[in-house]
C-alpha cells in the first residue's frame, strides 16, 4: 500500500512539474499573462522562420538539378542530345572525341534485368512467407536479418562480390572476377531489402477480414495468400519492385568494383558465356570512374550529361510509382464505397467465425492438396535462399574480418587487431596502419552532415505536418514528390553537384566541409520523410486540446507535438548517422583519397571507412590488401549495426511506454481533458461569483 501511494505521489509530482513548465495552463491572477498580441507575434515569427528555411532548401535542391543540367549543355550542344543517347562509342581521349552512351544504357539494362530476375521472385515469395506463414518470433528474426542486410554499405557488397562471388563465376568459365554476372548477383542482393521491407508493409496492410472471409469459404491458406492477399497488395508490391529497380540502377561504387569497367557494350557475338561474363560499365559507373580524371571540359560536360539521363530515369520511375499508388488508393475508395456494406452480411462473433472457418477447412481438406504443397514449398524455398544469402554475406564479412582464414607463412590467424583503434600512424601509399584517422574523419563528417540536416529537416517536416493547410495541399504533395525523387536519386549525382559547387565554385577544396555539405543534401530528403511520419503519428487530439487551452500554434508544436515525437526523431537521426557512415560515392568525389589524420579539423581531407575500402581495392600494392579490406568492412558494419540497434532500442522503448499503463509520456488525452474540465469549471465559478460581488 505504501509503495502504491508513493508511486501515486511520484506521478502527481511529475504531472505538476510538467504543467508548471508550460506557461499557458491555469495561470493565477498574479501571474504574468501572455496577451493574444504576443502569441500572434510569436506565431508569425515562427512561421516566417519555417517558410524561410523551406524556401532556401527548395531553392538549393532545385539549384542542384539546374547546375547539373547547366554543366551538361555544352556536351548536348556539341553532339546533340539524341546523338549522345544512341551513340555506340565512348572515346574521350581521341583527337575527335566521341561520347555515345548507348553501351552504358545497354549494360545498365542487362544488369538490371538479370538482378531483377533473381530479386523479384525471392523478394515477393519471401515477403509472403514471412507475413502469412511464419510465427511471430521467426517473423521478427527474419525482418531483423533483412534490416541487417539493408545496413551493409555498397562498398562492402562490392568487396564481397570481388572476393567471394567473382571467383565462383571464374570457376564457371568467366575470364575475370569482374563481370556482368557478378554485378547482377550483388545488385540483386542490394535490391532485396527494399523489395522485402516495402512488400511486407503492403501485405500487412491487407485487412484481416479478407483472409477470414476466404478461409471461411474453404479456401486453403496458401491459395488465400496468392489469390486474396497478394492480389489485394499487388499494386503496392509492384511499387516496391520499382523502388528496388531504382536502387539497382543508381548504384555506383559496387559496380565500379565488380563490373569490369569496359566502355564497350556486352559481347553478343561470341556465345552465351562471353555475353554473360562480359566486362561492362553502367551509367552511374562511368561517372564514378572518370569524373575525377576528365581530360577536357567537353569530357566533364558529357559526364554531367550522363547524370542528367540518370535523373530523368529516376524521375520517370517515381512518376510510375506515384501513378500506381494513386490508382491503388482510388480503387480502394471505390471498393469501400460500393461494397463495404455488402461485406457485413454475416453477423458472427469471433468464436463463431473461427468455428465456421474450421468446418470449411475440414470439409475441403483433401482438395488441391498438391497445389497447396507446391505453393508453400516455393515460398519456403525462397525464404530459405534469402535467409541463407543474408547469413552468407554477413557471416563471411564477420569471419574474414576477425580471422585470417588463409594465412601466408609467418602471418597470424587473427585478421582483426584491436590495437589499430589506438594507432594514429598510417601509410598513405599502402593503406596500412591504425583506424584512428579513418574513425576521426568519419565522425567529423557525420557531425557536419547531421548538425546541418537535422534542424532543417525538422523545420520542413513541421511545415508539411502543421502548416500545409488544405488550400496548399497540392504544393505539399509537390514537395513530397520532389523529395521522394531526390531520395531515390543516385548519390553519385549529389557527389557531382558537391564537386562542382563546393570544390570548384566556392573553393572549399577536398575537405570534410565539402563532403559534409554534400552529404547534408543526400540525407535531407530522408530525414524530412522520417520526421514527417513521426510527427503525423502524434494524435490530433493533443493539438486540439492544447489549442483549446489557449496555446498558440508554435507553443503547441514545441511543447506538445515535438516532445511526443522525440523518440522517433532521435531514431531517425541515429539511422541517418548510419547512412552517412555507409555512403561512399559522394564522399569519394568530395573528400579526397589521402589517408591522413584530420589535423586541420573540418578543413582536412582524408578517407572514411568506406572510401578506405575503395582505396585498398584500387591503389594499394600490399599483397594482404584483401585482409585489410575485410577488416575495414567488418569495422564499418559493426559501427552501423550499433547505430541500428540503438535506433531499434529507442523505437521499442517508445512502443513499450505507449502500451504500458505506467507510462511516462509528456502528455496524454486524459490529462488534457482533465485540464480542460478544470479550466471550464473555474470559468463557470468566476461567472457565478461576479454578480454576487456586485450585489454586495
Amino acid at each position: 500500500m505504501e509503495e502504491k501511494e508513493h508511486d501515486k505521489q511520484k506521478k502527481s509530482q511529475r504531472t505538476n512539474n510538467f504543467w508548471s513548465k508550460i506557461n499557458f495552463f491555469n495561470r493565477e491572477k498574479n501571474d504574468k499573462k501572455i496577451t493574444d498580441e504576443i502569441k500572434n507575434r510569436n506565431d508569425i515569427i515562427a512561421k516566417i522562420i519555417i517558410y524561410f528555411f523551406l524556401t532556401i532548401t527548395l531553392l538549393f535542391l532545385s539549384a542542384l538539378i539546374a547546375f547539373v543540367i547547366a554543366e551538361s549543355i555544352s556536351a548536348f550542344k556539341e553532339f546533340g542530345f539524341w546523338n549522345m543517347l544512341v551513340g555506340n562509342r565512348w572515346a574521350p581521349t581521341e583527337k575527335t572525341p566521341s561520347f555515345g552512351i548507348l553501351p552504358f544504357i545497354t549494360a545498365t539494362f542487362w544488369v538490371c534485368l538479370f538482378s531483377m530476375i533473381l530479386a523479384i521472385p525471392l523478394g515477393i515469395f519471401t515477403s509472403l512467407f514471412i507475413c502469412e506463414f511464419l510465427p511471430k518470433r521467426l517473423k521478427k528474426i527474419s525482418l531483423t536479418f533483412v534490416e541487417l542486410l539493408s545496413g551493409i554499405p555498397s562498398v562492402v557488397f562490392g568487396a564481397f562480390g570481388l572476393m567471394v562471388i567473382g571467383p565462383i563465376f571464374v570457376k564457371m568459365g568467366a575470364p575475370t572476377k569482374q563481370n556482368m554476372m557478378t554485378a547482377s548477383f550483388i545488385l540483386a542482393l542490394m535490391a532485396l531489402p527494399t523489395i522485402i521491407s516495402l512488400s511486407v508493409n503492403a501485405i500487412n496492410g491487407v485487412a484481416k477480414s479478407y483472409r477470414y472471409a476466404s478461409l471461411a469459404l474453404g479456401i486453403s491458406q496458401s491459395k488465400t495468400t496468392f489469390k486474396i492477399v497478394f492480389k489485394t497488395a499487388g499494386t503496392k508490391i509492384i511499387g516496391a519492385v520499382i523502388f528496388g529497380f531504382g536502387r539497382v540502377i543508381g548504384e555506383t561504387m559496387a559496380v565500379i568494383m565488380i563490373a569490369g569497367g569496359s566502355v564497350f557494350p556486352p559481347d553478343v557475338g561470341n556465345g552465351p558465356l562471353a555475353f554473360f561474363f562480359s566486362s561492362i560499365t553502367t551509367l552511374a559507373g562511368i561517372i564514378g570512374i572518370e569524373i575525377n580524371e576528365t581530360t577536357s571540359a567537353l569530357h566533364n560536360s558529357a559526364l554531367y550529361g550522363v547524370g542528367v539521363f540518370l535523373f530523368i530515369i529516376v524521375t520517370i520511375i517515381n512518376l510510375i510509382v506515384l501513378v500506381i499508388y494513386k490508382t491503388h488508393d482510388h480503387k480502394l475508395r471505390k471498393i469501400y464505397k460500393n461494397k463495404h456494406d455488402k461485406l457485413k452480411t454475416l453477423k458472427l462473433n469471433e468464436t463463431e467465425m473461427k468455428n465456421l472457418i474450421t468446418e470449411k477447412i475440414i470439409s475441403n481438406r483433401n482438395l488441391n492438396k498438391f497445389f497447396d504443397c507446391f505453393r508453400v514449398f516455393v515460398m519456403a524455398f525462397a525464404w530459405i535462399i534469402t535467409t541463407g544469402l543474408i547469413l552468407w554475406i554477413i557471416g563471411d564479412v564477420i569471419l574474414e574480418g576477425i580471422f585470417n582464414l588463409h594465412p601466408r607463412p609467418g602471418e597470424s590467424i587473427w585478421n582483426f587487431h584491436i590495437t589499430k583503434f589506438f594507432t594514429i600512424t598510417s601509410d598513405p601509399l599502402t593503406g596500412q596502419g591504425g583506424y584512428i584517422s579513418l574513425l576521426a574523419t568519419t565522425f567529423l563528417l557525420v557531425f557536419v552532415a547531421i548538425s546541418l540536416a537535422m534542424p532543417i529537416g525538422i523545420m520542413i517536416a513541421v511545415y508539411l505536418t502543421e502548416y500545409n493547410t488544405t488550400k496548399a495541399k497540392g504544393f505539399g504533395n509537390f514537395i513530397r514528390f520532389f523529395l521522394n525523387t531526390l531520395s531515390s536519386t543516385p548519390s553519385i549525382i549529389f557527389g557531382m553537384f558537391g564537386l562542382m559547387l563546393f570544390i570548384d565554385f566556392l573553393g572549399f577544396g577536398f575537405t570534410i566541409i565539402s563532403a559534409g555539405l554534400t552529404l547534408t543534401i543526400v540525407v535531407l530528403p530522408v530525414i524530412i520523410k522520417a520526421v514527417e511520419d513521426t510527427l503525423r503519428a502524434v494524435p490530433n487530439e493533443f493539438r486540439e486540446a492544447s489549442l483549446a487551452l489557449g496555446a498558440n500554434k508554435i507553443t503547441t508544436i514545441l511543447k506538445v507535438v515535438i516532445p511526443n515525437a522525440l523518440s522517433g526523431i532521435i531514431m531517425s537521426m541515429i539511422l541517418t548517422m548510419g547512412r552517412v557512415i555507409g555512403e561512399s560515392a559522394p564522399v569519394y568525389l568530395t573528400l579526397g583519397t589521402t589517408l591522413q589524420f584530420p589535423n586541420k579539423g573540418f578543413l582536412s581531407s582524408g578517407q572514411t571507412l568506406t572510401t578506405h575500402i575503395i582505396f585498398l581495392n584500387k591503389d594499394s600494392p600490399l599483397p594482404n590488401k584483401i585482409n585489410l579490406m575485410y577488416e575495414t568492412a567488418f569495422t564499418t558494419i559493426v559501427l552501423i549495426y550499433i547505430l541500428n540497434f540503438l535506433a531499434k532500442y529507442f523505437s521499442n522503448k517508445a512502443n513499450k511506454l505507449s502500451q504500458s499503463g505506467d507510462k511516462k509520456q509528456w502528455i496524454t488525452v486524459e490529462l488534457l481533458k482533465s485540464k480542460i474540465s478544470e479550466k471550464k469549471s473555474k470559468m463557470i465559478e468566476k461567472k457565478k461569483s461576479k454578480p454576487k460581488n456586485k450585489v454586495e
